[in-house]
């Protein structure tokens, strides 16, 4: 079962561990990956330059690739439950049903290279922003007792 703040309470101490190791975790990260640019380091190539982050561009690319992943993970997770619970389907019926998601996703990936050589980088990341967030936003209003077939164009459009 998924618990989470609200069944548990944010001060629950499971929570709290969890919040506890996510920050110590990270931090550990952050000094072993700027102790490795040091001369006195026996790896001189940390996984993750720190340097990179002061690029404008890596920062803002990070940043929206993090938002995307946690609004695409974020929403397979819940349409899951919602095809599950709400509209009854089995597993393989749900499954299934993000099938043509995962088709666009995968002719999206095989020719990002080629679209990118041809129009640089911006153009395919802002369209593909404003395909998920069309996408997104269009699912809001979806309710329980929904055919398939109004969902579908949506999911193309995140996929995408």
């Amino acid at each position: 079962m998924i618990e989470g703040g609200s069944e548990l309470g944010w001060t629950n101490p499971l929570i709290l561990l969890g919040f506890a190791v996510f920050l110590i975790t990270t931090a550990a990260f952050i000094i072993v990956e700027s102790e490795s640019r040091s001369v006195e380091s026996e790896s001189r190539s940390p996984m993750l330059p720190l340097d990179v982050v002061q690029y404008r561009t890596f920062s803002v690319a990070t940043v929206i690739g993090w938002i995307i992943n946690i609004a695409f993970y974020g929403l397979i997770f819940v349409l899951s439950l919602f095809f599950q619970r709400a509209q009854k389907y089995s597993a393989l019926d749900t499954g299934l049903a993000f099938l043509p998601m995962t088709g666009i996703v995968l002719a999206a990936n095989l020719t990002s290279g080629r679209v990118t050589t041809r129009l640089g980088a911006r153009l395919p990341v802002l369209v593909g922003q404003i395909f998920m967030i069309v996408g997104c936003a269009s699912l809001l209003p979806v309710q329980e007792g929904v055919p398939y077939s109004h969902i579908a164009a949506q999911l193309l459009l995140i996929g995408a």
